[in-house]
């Protein structure tokens, strides 16, 4: 089963590609002690509260800043699927087929610059 959607092209970050830009909760603290970033440190308190060894894994900014820095990943084309298999563990679950295609729809992420985009993700809020 393919994705239904037919946008022009649609890019997709996996978890694969996200949990490469994780920062440890002592880090956390050092950046987000400032405002306007200070309310996410506030809100990560209560997550490091109950799991003192975690971090924060910016799945979401990193999307975000890939739409203005493409260049912070490298990324291959094309088929997504979707998993049909009776088994719990893996119904639903996305893989990528048909990689290289020509004119694929969908664009994957395969790698990311993590020093890159943190140091784009920070020099936002700081300038």
């Amino acid at each position: 089963m393919f994705f239904k959607a037919k946008p022009h092209r649609q890019t997709c970050f996996g978890l694969d590609v996200t949990l490469q830009c994780v920062m440890p909760a002592q880090q956390v603290r050092e950046h987000f002690g400032a405002k306007p970033l200070n309310i996410v440190l506030e809100l990560a308190e209560v997550w490091f509260r109950e799991r003192p060894d975690a971090g924060i894994t910016f799945h979401d900014p990193l999307a975000a800043a890939a739409i203005f820095k493409p260049e912070l990943c490298t990324y291959v084309s094309g088929e997504i699927e979707i998993a049909g298999d009776p088994d719990p563990m893996w119904c639903g679950r996305t893989f990528l087929s048909n990689e290289g295609k020509v004119n694929a729809i969908h664009r994957v992420a395969k790698t990311v610059d993590a020093e890159a985009f943190f140091r784009e993700y920070f020099g936002v809020f700081s300038e």
